[in-house]
C-alpha cells in the first residue's frame, strides 16, 4: 500500500511536537511547548485541501480532552507541575495536545476510521502508555497509577472511537470537487455521452428507424456540455489517461 507524502509529514510532525510539549510542560517551558504544538497545527491546516473542517475537528478534540483531563484532575488522579491557569483544570499545554491529536485522526491514524473495535482496543492501550511516558519525562504526576491508568484505559476506549467516527465527517483531506475513477465512470452517461434510445417508428412512417441506441451528442446542448467538459478537463491535473474511458461510438440498427 502506498503512504502519501503528508502522512508521512503528518507522522513525524505529530511525535516531534508531542515530545517537545511534554518536554515544555515538564521543564517550566509550557509556553515554548505549546508553540511546537501550534506551528505543528499551522502545517496540517496548510495541507489540507478543506482546512475549515480540520479547524472544526481539533477544537471538537480540544474540548473533548478539557472536559476529560480536568475532570481527572479534580479528581486527584493527575497532577501537571506547570501550565496550570486554575486549579482543578487540566492545563493548557495538554489541552493544546488533545489538538495535536487530532490532526492524526484524518492521516496517520486513518486507518482507524470504521473499525470501532479496533479503535477502541487501541484507544485503551494506548492512552494509558502515553501518559506513563509522560510521566517518565516528568510532565505529569499519577498519584494513584492503578486506578488513573483503568481510568484512562476506559475512557479512551470511549473517547477514541467517537474521534474517529467526527473525523470521518469533519474530513479536510477527500478533495471534494476531484472525484475518482469510479466516481467519473458512473457519471460518464449522464449527460455527455448518455445513451440515446430511439423508439420504434409506427410501420408506415416515412424516414423511420429501427429499435437501435445511438452513443454521441445529442445537439447543440450537449455541444456545449463538451466544450465545457473539455475546458474543465484541460485545466484538471488529473491524469491525462482519464479521457481514455470517454469515447464515441454509433450504431444505428
Amino acid at each position: 500500500m502506498r503512504i502519501e507524502p503528508r502522512t508521512v509529514i503528518n507522522f513525524i510532525a505529530f511525535q516531534v511536537a508531542w515530545l517537545l510539549c511534554v518536554l515544555g510542560g515538564a521543564n517550566e517551558q509550557a509556553i515554548a511547548g505549546t508553540m511546537c504544538v501550534a506551528a505543528a497545527i499551522l502545517l496540517h491546516l496548510a495541507l489540507a485541501q478543506r482546512p475549515d473542517r480540520e479547524i472544526m475537528l481539533i477544537a471538537a478534540a480540544a474540548l473533548v480532552g478539557f472536559f476529560w483531563d480536568s475532570a481527572l484532575v479534580a479528581l486527584g488522579l493527575m497532577h501537571y507541575p506547570t501550565g496550570n491557569f486554575a486549579a482543578g483544570f487540566a492545563p493548557y499545554w495538554i489541552i493544546a495536545m488533545w489538538a495535536l491529536f487530532a490532526t492524526s485522526l484524518n492521516l496517520s491514524m486513518a486507518w482507524l476510521k470504521g473499525r470501532i473495535g479496533l479503535a477502541a482496543a487501541f484507544g485503551a492501550a494506548g492512552g494509558p502508555l502515553a501518559y506513563l511516558a509522560g510521566e517518565r519525562l516528568g510532565g505529569v504526576q499519577i498519584t494513584d497509577p492503578g486506578l488513573a491508568l483503568s481510568m484512562q484505559a476506559v475512557g479512551w476506549a470511549v473517547l477514541l472511537p467517537l474521534l474517529t467516527r467526527l473525523a470521518s465527517r469533519l474530513n479536510g483531506f477527500d478533495e471534494p470537487g476531484r472525484p475518482g475513477l469510479s466516481h467519473v465512470s458512473e457519471k460518464a452517461d449522464d449527460g455527455l455521452f448518455r445513451p440515446l434510445r430511439t423508439q420504434a417508428a409506427a410501420p408506415g412512417q416515412s424516414g423511420a428507424v429501427g429499435p437501435g441506441v445511438f452513443y454521441g451528442l445529442a445537439g447543440p446542448r450537449d455541444t456545449r456540455r463538451t466544450l465545457n467538459w473539455w475546458s474543465r478537463r484541460e485545466s484538471n491535473p488529473r491524469p491525462q489517461a482519464l479521457h481514455k474511458q470517454f469515447y464515441m461510438r454509433s450504431r444505428v440498427v
